[in-house]
């Protein structure tokens, strides 16, 4: 797909230590229902996406792209997706369906398909590691990433997907196990190494022997410095924020960025990183009775005054 070319030998080695080390360390009961759901839920978003691919739509011939990538990108087309993050806390701005813990609703937008090419074009490009996802808030830069982490996952790449770097902020071993275990859901011996990696040191360590492995990192802000900070608590943010920078760098990525928060948007000159602005990413839709999420007063729409947005995304 992309990437360096790694030394095959040194990888080998390298997951052999970390096997031998984790064969002597018990596995938390929690780490072992997350291996179990990210399972589930991978196969889950495999056949849906799979199923969006058998759709019959009308569109060019001539163009190579799936199915599933005209549907997502259409504003007039909405669906369930299982939401591809096994952990306990899901951001608040994703709509959970039914009471179904794992499904949230999507609705098409025409910027997911310019997301997915500039994806494609860094994947292919050894010059390039991060496309940063620009945009003021409440255009569904979340919904549009989420998104993409299904259709990638259901293409069987190895995405880590970090949601939401508020939860993350509290226990940042569990958090990134728990993306690692979805990225690996079809390969249970890597779980099996992954639920016994204790420190952010060996999960560094093992994410640097994987190959071609996709990073997404979601509400970086949350390690931004804060007004009453304490100076332990700038020093931890700082570290984090560095260490999940220091992923991307080492593979493929992409950084959320909304207009308010700088650092981020700061790599953008950079030679290695590409930039995407979303900033008139919702698209106006007809009201439609049947459906209860879109709402037609003035707070849902866009900042504009244009149209209706989808609920959800009018609020993060």
């Amino acid at each position: 797909m992309y990437g360096v070319d790694r030394q095959q030998a040194n990888n080998i080695t390298g997951n052999r230590q970390l096997a031998g080390n984790a064969e002597m360390r018990d596995i938390h009961p929690i780490d072992q229902e997350l291996a179990a759901r990210a399972r589930l839920r991978r196969e889950r978003i495999r056949q849906k996406i799979k199923k969006l691919d058998q759709l019959s739509v009308s569109f060019s011939e001539d163009d190579p792209r799936p199915i599933s990538v005209f549907q997502l990108s259409n504003p007039t087309f909405d669906t369930t997706l299982p939401f591809p993050f096994v952990g306990f806390v899901l951001p608040r701005i994703f709509e959970l369906i039914g009471g179904n813990e794992e499904d949230w609703f999507y609705m098409g937008r025409e910027k997911f398909a310019e997301l997915r090419d500039k994806f494609e074009h860094i994947c292919n490009d050894p010059t390039r590691t991060t496309l940063i996802v620009y945009g003021t808030e409440g255009y569904g830069k979340s919904h549009l990433l989420a998104a993409l982490v299904c259709y990638l996952a259901a293409k069987e790449v190895k995405v880590v997907y970090v949601p939401n770097c508020w939860s993350l902020w509290s226990n940042p071993e569990l958090y990134i196990r728990a993306a690692m275990l979805f990225a690996w859901a079809d390969d249970e011996r890597k779980q099996q190494i992954i639920m016994r990696l204790d420190t952010l040191e060996e999960i560094g360590e093992f994410l640097e022997m994987q190959s071609e492995v996709v990073f997404v990192i979601d509400q970086l802000e949350a390690l931004e410095k804060e007004r009453y900070d304490t100076e332990y608590t700038v020093n931890r943010k700082i570290k984090l924020r560095e260490w999940l920078q220091g992923l991307v760098a080492r593979g493929k990525g992409i950084l959320i960025s909304s207009a308010n928060y700088q650092s981020v948007l700061n790599r953008a000159s950079r030679s290695d990183t590409e930039i995407m602005y979303v900033y008139g990413g919702l698209t106006r839709v007809s009201l439609r009775s049947s459906n209860s999420f879109v709402k037609g007063d003035a707070s849902n729409c866009d900042l504009e005054g244009n149209g209706p947005v989808v609920g959800a995304e009018a609020r993060g």
